[in-house]
């Protein structure tokens, strides 16, 4: 994650979408035709992310309890959509990319788009009123999607 939060912050000709046309060879006179701003986005080369997990700082930190330690997975892999990113998800991604597992992260309900929950919906547990990102995988009920995430029995 922290290589793909460098290459959308940068401000490298080749990170631009301009760029990649003429990689796949526009002319000049092509160019011309697309809008300036539309040439200066952002591209990212793949909608594939993964997230490391610092298992002593998930322990440290009180974000999993020691009952589950052998639960916490070595990382974590999401898809972004193919589209593009707006602001609020690139500032979601940065959040999780500088936090090294330090801290919790908060995500309240009431939004059921994946996008709402950086696409780690597998990786939520309710504590209270919201959901805590976990690195324990808990795969979504197909037959009842409204119900995310794993529930730490000692903790509620």
């Amino acid at each position: 994650i922290k290589v793909f939060m460098n290459w959308i912050s940068s401000d490298n000709e080749r990170t631009k979408y301009k760029f990649l046309l003429q990689q796949y060879g526009y002319e000049q006179s092509d160019l011309s035709e697309i809008p300036a701003f539309t040439q200066n986005m952002v591209y990212y080369p793949t909608n594939k992310v993964r997230i490391n997990v610092n298992k002593e700082n998930v322990l440290k930190s009180g974000l999993v309890s020691e009952n589950d330690k052998e639960l916490i997975v070595d990382y974590i892999d999401i898809d972004l959509p193919e589209s593009g990113l707006y602001k609020n998800q690139i500032l979601m991604l940065d959040i999780l990319s500088s936090n090294d597992w330090e801290r919790p992260i908060y995500f309240t309900g009431g939004s059921y788009k994946d996008s709402e929950y950086l696409w780690m919906k597998d990786y939520l547990q309710l504590d209270g009123l919201v959901y805590k990102l976990v690195p324990i995988k808990t795969d979504l009920d197909p037959e009842n999607p409204y119900q995310m995430g794993r529930i730490d029995p000692y903790r509620m």
